[in-house]
């Protein structure tokens, strides 16, 4: 079977200082600047969402995590 020998993943990455995901800093530019929702958007397709995509995703986030 075949093995690569440096797997490589362009998701998230970390030094001693910083914590990269998508090549953005996740202290700096994504912590207080995205809700938890578009964080998840960008997260999975590596922009940041549109308008209509996040009034999309929005309520029924919200919907799906209503429990009461």
């Amino acid at each position: 079977m075949y093995k690569k020998q440096d797997p490589v993943t362009r998701l998230c990455t970390s030094d001693a200082d910083n914590i990269w995901i998508r090549g953005r800093n996740l202290c700096d530019e994504l912590i207080g600047e995205m809700t938890f929702t578009d964080f998840i958007m960008f997260h999975f397709f590596g922009a940041e969402p549109t308008p209509l995509q996040r009034s999309v995703v929005m309520p029924c986030s919200c919907a799906s995590w209503n429990t009461g």
